[in-house]
């Protein structure tokens, strides 16, 4: 007779279900909804796209500007110390912040415009208009001249071809002062982009035509118009040739920047992360804006660009990041740089970088001046005034 000890006795104790069968998996997880499932990533997308749309577009500190005038068409041709010089149907013209300053009758060749004067060829010949509206014959321009931006205090650079157009032909530069004297003329080996004028330094950007379009500066003596250097600077596109007070000139390019001596050696090279779009010199500060691929981009949909500040021996200070597919630097009045992006105007401190101001605007910011800034809306142009701006409340340009 067999004894069942005490652990070993069941007395209506219930058979545990197996998994599966009577009992349910605890581990199991429950069906999905499948939309639930959309619905939620749907508005997860929203969300995100959402905030990168705030973060390109941004808020605008203060009221609107009031607008110093208006035109139903027309487009710039250069901007120098609060002058704009602007071509329209009724032919080219200058303004200020009051308006027009002058016009010029009948067909114009070329223009450049200078700090306090404007040159121009009409029916091959050179014609000076000073602000104040006096105006005097320069001299003719030879066949095949064109003027260089930019020109100097009292003279103006003219270029030509040396023979023909062909491959590793010579170009010509002469130098002719206001009062419509050649200077000098000197034949140079590369095809001449722009000019700026030092006080012991002539520097040229000049790109090879015949070499595969590589760009190169030229130093040449003011003077005299000898050839004291020529440095190869690279394959891009010119940007800006900026002239320190000392003797190092800045070449900029889309993909490098170099600062090179009058005897042509390199003081240094930057490589910018991106594309390089601008570039002005502030004082002691050299500002960029370099256009980055940013992941939260989306897919190109929201660019960014960053704009540095690098100092006269090849540092970088500061770095910030605004919206903006090509962000366009102007040197602001004061202690600020002006950057135009495609619907803003935002003033940057030299020193950090910091936004003093930002506008938002109908129409498309094409050109500052100090703290002039013309806009471009259906095909008509306006001028606001930044010096009229008082912060206070979010708003975007009304005009």
């Amino acid at each position: 007779m067999s004894v069942l000890l005490p652990w070993e006795r069941k007395e209506n104790v219930p058979e545990s279900p197996s998994p599966g069968k009577d009992r349910p998996d605890i581990h199991k997880r429950p069906p999905v909804n499948p939309r639930r499932y959309l619905a939620g990533t749907v508005m997860a997308v929203i969300l995100i796209v959402s905030v990168l749309i705030f973060r390109h577009l941004g808020p605008s500190w203060g009221y609107s500007p009031n607008t110093a005038w208006k035109l139903d068409s027309g487009k710039v041709l250069y901007s120098c110390g609060g002058t704009f010089l602007l071509q329209s149907s009724g032919g080219i013209s200058l303004w200020n912040q009051s308006g027009r300053v002058f016009g010029l009758q009948g067909p114009v060749g070329d223009a450049v415009l200078g700090e306090d004067f404007l040159v121009y060829e009409q029916s091959k010949t050179l014609l000076i208009r000073h602000l104040d509206g006096a105006e005097a014959r320069i001299g003719p321009a030879l066949q095949g001249e064109k003027l260089l931006p930019f020109p100097g205090k009292n003279v103006v650079y003219l270029y030509r071809p040396g023979r023909s157009l062909g491959f590793g032909e010579p170009w010509v530069i002469r130098a002719i002062s206001l009062g419509g004297k050649t200077l000098w003329q000197t034949e140079v080996p590369l095809a001449p982009f722009m000019v700026r004028q030092g006080q012991t330094s002539l520097a040229i950007a000049a790109t090879d035509i015949s070499g595969g379009g590589s760009q190169w500066l030229l130093c040449m003596d003011p003077v005299t118009g000898s050839i004291i250097s020529k440095r190869r600077i690279g394959q891009g596109s010119w940007r800006n040739l900026l002239l320190t007070d000392g003797d190092v000139i800045v070449a900029v390019l889309d993909a490098v920047i170099q600062a090179i001596s009058i005897t042509g050696e390199v003081v240094w090279t930057h490589f910018p992360d991106g594309i390089l779009t601008s570039a002005v010199l502030h004082g002691d500060s050299i500002i960029i804006s370099v256009l980055r691929d940013y992941p939260e981009a989306l897919w190109g949909m929201f660019p960014r660009c960053q704009v540095t500040s690098i100092s006269l021996t090849g540092e970088v200070r500061w770095s910030t990041s605004l919206s903006g597919k090509e962000i366009r630097l102007f040197p602001g009045s004061g202690d600020s740089v002006i950057a135009l992006s495609e619907n803003r105007v935002i003033s940057l401190s030299v020193k950090n970088g910091r936004q003093l101001l930002r506008l938002g605007t109908k129409g498309y910011p094409i050109s500052c001046s100090g703290e002039l800034v013309l806009c471009e809306q259906g095909g008509g142009l306006y001028l606001m005034n930044l010096g009229e701006f008082q912060p206070g409340r979010e708003t975007r340009d009304g005009s």
